[in-house]
């Protein structure tokens, strides 16, 4: 499904622009990224950004929910695997992930770049892992 991913050091960089302006003491804004990919798309956007193929695969909730348990220990992925077990099963009922960045970017200027870009100024750490 969509979902649009925001890379932590624009969180970040919002936070601190946010820290700068008083004036918005108060304001609540939902903040993501500037793209809204799916599975695939996302796969593409990380193939150009690596210059090399990305294949997506769509990981069954209950798989994951065992990753978690392994990482975390046994029951930790069972309620994460029943969330995304509803989006899967329910194809209609999934939320829109994407928040209107402009508005947001309006009131705080930071500089933002699409996934492919952001991948790519960060493919150190992606060839780091092996991957």
């Amino acid at each position: 499904m969509p979902v649009s991913w925001i890379a932590s050091d624009y969180v970040s960089a919002l936070v601190v622009a946010a820290l700068h302006r008083p004036d918005l003491a108060g304001a609540n804004w939902p903040v993501s990224g500037l793209e809204n990919p799916d599975g695939p798309s996302l796969a593409q956007a990380f193939t150009a950004g690596l210059g090399r193929d990305i294949t997506y695969y769509a990981m069954p909730p209950q798989d994951f929910g065992g990753i978690l348990d392994q990482a975390f220990g046994p029951g930790a992925g069972a309620a994460a695997a029943g969330e995304y077990q509803k989006l899967w099963d329910n194809p209609a009922q999934r939320p829109n992930f994407q928040a209107d960045m402009d508005e947001v970017l309006r009131k705080l200027p930071i500089s933002m770049t699409g996934i492919s870009d952001w991948v790519a100024q960060h493919q150190a750490a992606f060839s780091a892992a092996g991957r």
